[in-house]
């Protein structure tokens, strides 16, 4: 599928941007050119290095996807569509320093390929050789340009990932109520207050005690509901470089605080372990910091205040 999006993109516009060679022959003032002018406008983004490649899609929703696989990070293709707005022609090369650029273009460039909600496309070849400008070349215009990076490190042709996996998107929990198929929070050393929630079409059905599963509990409708919809909301943040060996001492997952285990419609089951900072006290300011393990063992950290209408024991949402 990808090959194919490539080749149909191969069919519009085509730039080649470098870098080298920008020195050859007389040059002359250049046009201004800007190659996203309305980002909100681009639909698809396919990028390539020698063997590496990724392609960002935006839906009909208006979300944006890594190919078929994964929601992806909205603020990365952002900043990404912000970054390709920021090249500026800067001065046309003469006709002789627009041939030998051509000529001279190597193969360790980022390609980059551009489609618009018109279904038009642009295809951009980058190339940053050590100590040299950057530069467009056209290929329909056989002309040449040298590149300005507005505001951007231009060691992004060289540094920029193309792995699908660091572009998606970071997400706790479910779009929607109605993606669960059941819910367990259980609280370490307290099974009256663990508790096991049956969801169909968003609602819960039955919700029992972990300390007797057999016998239902009749619980507010109005907090359940909240409960539900704060599992499309959950909130968390990468750790700082070293963050967890500043912490007063060694975070321990098996001594974990609460377990939040979510399973869906499809079959799959999320389960985050989470457990408080180590040495936190009740007025001191890390009592409100947690630490989350994910299924694959990825920690994140978390503001406590963020999940207190998840972060729940069951008699808080009992009827009374």
């Amino acid at each position: 599928m990808a090959d194919a999006f490539w080749k149909v993109r191969l069919a519009g516009l085509f730039f080649v941007l470098a870098v080298g060679l920008c020195g050859c022959g007389e040059v002359q003032k250049g046009e201004g050119f800007v190659f996203v002018r309305d980002t909100s406008a681009v639909r698809g983004v396919w990028l390539s290095r020698r063997l590496d490649a990724l392609w960002l899609r935006k839906t009909a929703r208006g979300e944006w996807r890594v190919g078929e696989r994964w929601d992806a990070d909205a603020g990365k293709v952002h900043s990404l569509l912000e970054l390709l707005s920021a090249l500026r022609c800067d001065v046309a090369l003469s006709a002789e320093g627009a041939d030998s650029l051509r000529k001279g273009l190597g193969g360790d460039g980022l390609q980059v390929c551009l489609e618009y909600s018109k279904g038009t496309s642009d295809v951009y070849s980058l190339f940053l050789p050590s100590g040299k400008r950057p530069c467009v070349y056209s290929e329909a215009k056989r002309q040449a340009w040298t590149m300005d990076v507005l505001g951007f490190d231009e060691n992004f042709i060289a540094n920029l990932s193309l792995l699908g996996s660091d572009w998606k998107r970071f997400a706790l929990g479910v779009s929607r109520p109605s993606d669960l198929r059941a819910v367990q929070l259980l609280w370490k050393g307290d099974s009256l207050n663990s508790f096991s929630m049956q969801v169909g079409d968003g609602y819960a059905m039955r919700v029992v005690s972990l300390a007797n599963r057999a016998l239902p509990v009749e619980c507010d409708t109005a907090l359940v509901s909240v409960f539900l919809h704060s599992l499309t909301s959950l909130r968390s943040y990468a750790l700082r470089e070293g963050e967890l060996d500043s912490l007063r001492a060694p975070l321990d997952f098996g001594h974990f605080a609460c377990q939040l285990s979510l399973l869906l419609q499809t079959g799959d089951t999320l389960c985050y372990t989470i457990a408080a900072a180590p040495g936190a006290v009740q007025e001191d300011a890390v009592s409100n910091v947690g630490y989350l393990q994910t299924n694959d063992g990825e920690i994140r950290r978390i503001a406590l205040t963020d999940w207190d209408v998840t972060l729940l024991p069951l008699s808080d949402l009992l009827l009374f």
